[in-house]
């Protein structure tokens, strides 16, 4: 009493000699051993966990299609993946080559530095990677990485299975890209945005974070990412985050992403902003990210600040604009990116909020010196400031954020635009100003 018990099951039952269904009731789970389908004494290399293709030896989406046939309740069932692979000699370096003697079983602590210095590929037929060589005869290697179990743990939330498994755990050594996948893939988001100021330094031991332990300083690392707390260059306070890059077995450059979810409502405006210190003379591209997921972590879109790609001597602020959870939305995934050689950036002051306010408070910054008000004559835009109207200039920008138009003298005719509020970007500096297209 009070004990699990799990049960380790093939990934296929060509035979149909299982009764899966009487296994899962019998039992707290079933461990559905989704690997092996490419095998070391087999007569073909091929991916050892194929997502899709692959049929004559079957595939993942088969054997979730199986099992769910004969069980009707993925809450009975974990998904087993492979922190391993193999590596054939092969008869060619073509995928489905037969093989020319027994594979070489490697653990993903090595798999990634033979992928790099042989040259990763990527196999669309199954979405895993592989490599191959020639050494006086042809050699593949087939393995699963971060970028390939993310697309499997995907499975995991569309079939609402009880959770992911691997076999086994320690065969990514020292390397901690497979955990940055399973943060990205299990995270719970926030209710509310944490350490926006950076200045909550508690140190975040947690390979997986979790809905009652989540990381106290908001921001989690993921994939090919490091970040220390900096004391000497901020923004303000005591405090920003410095922003490494992991590289690892990894080719430059590589993006670099620190991240935090927070659950948001759909169809609400909002708006990622923040400051950056870029000055590590790596030709480093920075910028902030929104990604919209749904209840099942399916992806619906994403937007972006400008990049910074020039160094600078102080902060540079970036900001997404407005930007509108989709209809499904769930939860955004807000992104400090890095892409590039090395170096190191920094972060501060960041904020996500309904994007109205913040719109609204930098029109009160402007007000005083500007005092202008957009108004629309025969359909053209025009902008009144200190008693003078003349053409606007700048941008307008619709409801979420994306530019319409582009304002400049003789080219302000709005009248084929849809009627709804717009805003006006520009004129001087920092300048916003709303409208109201009506017919």
């Amino acid at each position: 009493a009070g004990l699990e018990l799990t049960m380790a099951t093939m990934p296929l039952d060509f035979a149909n000699a299982y009764d899966f269904r009487a296994l899962a009731d019998t039992t707290d789970g079933l461990f559905i051993m989704g690997y092996n389908y490419h095998w070391q004494g087999g007569p073909e290399a091929g991916p050892v966990a194929p997502l899709t293709g692959w049929p004559y030896y079957g595939n993942l989406q088969m054997t979730i299609d199986q099992y769910l046939s004969r069980i009707d309740d993925g809450r009975k069932l974990y998904f087993g993946l492979p922190y391993y692979g193999f590596q054939w000699p092969t008869q060619s370096d073509t995928t489905h080559a037969s093989t020319a003697g027994y594979g070489e079983a490697l653990s993903y602590a090595e798999t990634p530095a033979r992928a790099q210095l042989y040259g990763r590929l990527w196999d669309e037929e199954s979405q895993t990677p592989w490599y191959k060589f020639n050494n006086g005869g042809w050699n593949q290697g087939w393995y699963d990485d971060d970028t390939s179990l993310l697309l499997k743990y995907q499975e995991v939330h569309e079939h609402d299975l009880l959770g992911a498994g691997m076999w086994a755990l320690g065969y990514d050594g020292a390397r901690t890209e497979l955990w940055a996948a399973l943060r990205e893939a299990f995270n719970r988001p926030l209710d509310a945005f944490a350490n926006g100021d950076c200045e909550s330094w508690s140190l975040d031991t947690l390979a997986v974070p979790t809905d009652t332990s989540p990381n106290a300083a908001g921001w989690y690392e993921g994939r090919k990412a490091k970040y220390y707390r900096e004391t000497v260059t901020v923004h303000s306070g005591t405090s920003s985050i410095r922003h490494i890059p992991d590289s690892l077995g990894f080719d430059w450059p590589v993006t670099s992403v620190l991240f935090q979810d927070l659950a948001v409502l759909p169809d609400t405006r909002y708006q990622f902003t923040g400051w950056s210190y870029k000055n590590e003379g790596r030709a480093n591209r920075v910028k902030l990210i929104v990604q919209w997921y749904d209840s099942t972590h399916q992806l619906l879109g994403s937007a972006a600040s400008a990049e910074l790609v020039a160094d600078s001597a102080g902060w540079r602020r970036l900001t997404t604009g407005g930007v509108v959870a989709p209809p499904r939305g769930a939860f955004a995934r807000l992104c400090l990116s890095m892409e590039g050689h090395g170096g190191d950036d920094l972060w501060d002051d960041l904020a996500f909020s309904t994007s109205s306010a913040i719109a609204e408070e930098t029109m009160n910054e402007e007000r005083g010196t500007m005092n202008s008000s957009p108004t629309i004559v025969r359909g053209v835009l025009f902008m009144e400031a200190r008693g003078e109207k003349r053409e606007a200039k700048g941008e307008l920008l619709d409801v979420s954020g994306r530019k319409v138009l582009d304002l400049r003298p003789g080219a302000n005719d709005v009248s084929h635009l849809a009627p709804g509020v717009h805003f006006v970007r520009g004129l001087e500096p920092g300048f916003i100003a709303r409208v109201v297209i009506a017919r």
